[in-house]
């Protein structure tokens, strides 16, 4: 209803063609109508299946949420992609629709200056 986003740190800008292989990819993907598989995985684990993807910011977060008490993780699935939150998901990629990226913008991790910038993709 209200959009979404998402960030992304690399060094090369995002050009409208980037913007538009990437929305043919998204879409390709909501078709193949995958199910969204939610596990509950210890916090630990969660740490090193992202530490292995280099996900420096995702460690970061995880570090955070231990550090307030958690001891497990939620992680939701779909494909080959995994990535954690709380939920709840759809049951399937199909169920989002049609996705159409908006535009890019600027966004300091964690809203903070002293840290790096992020590319921020609106949809």
């Amino acid at each position: 209803e209200d959009g979404f986003y998402y960030d992304f740190f690399r060094e090369q800008p995002f050009t409208p063609e980037d913007l538009e292989k990437i929305e043919k990819a998204v879409n390709e993907e909501i078709a193949r109508d995958l199910p969204f598989v939610r596990s509950e995985v210890s916090a630990e684990e969660a740490l090193k299946l992202f530490e292995s993807k280099g996900e420096r910011f995702k460690v970061e977060i995880i570090h955070d949420i231990v550090a307030k008490g958690a001891k497990t993780l939620t992680l939701y699935t779909h494909g080959d992609w995994v990535d954690f939150c709380l939920g709840p998901h759809g049951p399937s990629t199909k169920k989002i629709g049609v996705v159409k990226l908006l535009n890019v913008a600027g966004a300091y991790w964690r809203g903070d200056p002293r840290n790096p910038m992020l590319q921020r993709i609106y949809g």
